[in-house]
């Protein structure tokens, strides 16, 4: 884990990212955090973006949208994109049964796509 010292702009960033269930762009936590700490930069939110992600506080997760989305819930769970809205939901791991794996296993990561709810009751 890479070690850097205190930065506000970090801890903002950190902040906005777990006290959301979604999973934002960068682009989209640039303009909630620009809301409180007008003279950041996009620059700065992507590189303290990638420190959170070096230091293992935060996960970067890619979908079919080709956009980096971030997450800030670093338990071990699934995810659901709904193929309408492109909302992304987290899903929790009851268990995860690797004795059939040759392999080391670290992380299992699942994505499942379909509509969520709130698009089907549309």
């Amino acid at each position: 884990m890479a070690t850097s010292r205190y930065s506000s702009q970090r801890a903002a960033i950190l902040g906005n990212l777990q006290s959301r269930i979604d999973h934002p762009s960068a682009d989209v936590i640039y303009t909630d955090i620009k809301k409180t700490m007008p003279t950041i930069s996009l620059g700065t939110v992507y590189r303290n973006l990638q420190v959170l992600c070096d230091n293992g506080q935060v996960r970067k997760i890619s979908f079919s949208d080709q956009i980096v989305h971030y997450d800030a819930n670093m338990a071990n769970h699934h995810h659901f994109v709904c193929k309408k809205c492109h909302s992304i939901y987290d899903i929790e791991i009851s268990t995860f049964q690797n004795e059939n794996i040759e392999h080391s296993v670290e992380t299992v990561e699942v994505v499942y796509h379909g509509i969520c709810n709130a698009c089907q009751e549309k």
